[in-house]
């Protein structure tokens, strides 16, 4: 896939994020995009920090959906990862230099300016 035309895809996994997951999956592929995201591979063996390393250098695009990182009921974990591969991205962009420097991202969240 073209660096060019993929799009890396930072977002819960869950069942209740599903519908939303398929509405960007149809925008994304409606412009002729290519979508790329963490669940695209299922090797348990390969690390996983290593995957999201290779989707974001082989992305021009990214789009990070921080809106359900916090938890929602006590004993809940944050989505720490999902910041982590926003950092990520904008790392690459910052300090990998041309095509990276390139780079654009759309950070979806449900409050403005709240990070």
């Amino acid at each position: 896939m073209a660096f060019e035309r993929s799009v890396f895809i930072n977002c819960p996994f869950d069942d209740a994020y599903k519908p939303l997951l398929r509405a960007i999956l149809f925008c994304i592929y409606y412009l002729g995009l290519e979508p790329r995201i963490a669940i695209e591979r299922l090797d348990g063996a390969e690390p996983r920090i290593e995957k999201i390393i290779e989707l974001i250098e082989a992305s021009k695009f990214g789009i990070h959906d921080l809106s359900r990182i916090r938890a929602e009921r006590a004993g809940e974990l944050f989505r720490l990862n999902m910041p982590l591969e926003l950092g990520l991205d904008i790392g690459c962009k910052r300090f990998r230099g041309a095509p990276w420097s390139d780079k654009r991202c759309l950070i979806l969240e449900t409050e403005r300016y709240r990070y």
